[in-house]
């Protein structure tokens, strides 16, 4: 996130972690704000996990996806 801030400030950024309720309310935030939104971070663990988070990815239809597990 940090990165994003530093190089790309223009950027809206968010930030897609933490508990199974917290997500949830990530996920309806974003779709609230969608069209505002230009990046979402997240773990490759969280992108392939829990059925309900690979749901709401796949609807978000991004047009690329960078994992790093680093």
């Amino acid at each position: 996130m940090r990165e994003f801030v530093k190089w790309c400030p223009s950027l809206n950024v968010r930030s897609y972690y933490g508990s199974q309720a917290e997500r949830g309310n990530m996920q309806r935030d974003i779709m609230y704000d969608l069209n505002n939104v230009d990046v979402i971070v997240t773990t490759y663990a969280l992108a392939t996990g829990q059925k309900e988070d690979r749901s709401f990815l796949k609807k978000l239809r991004c047009r690329s996806m960078i994992l790093d597990e680093g």
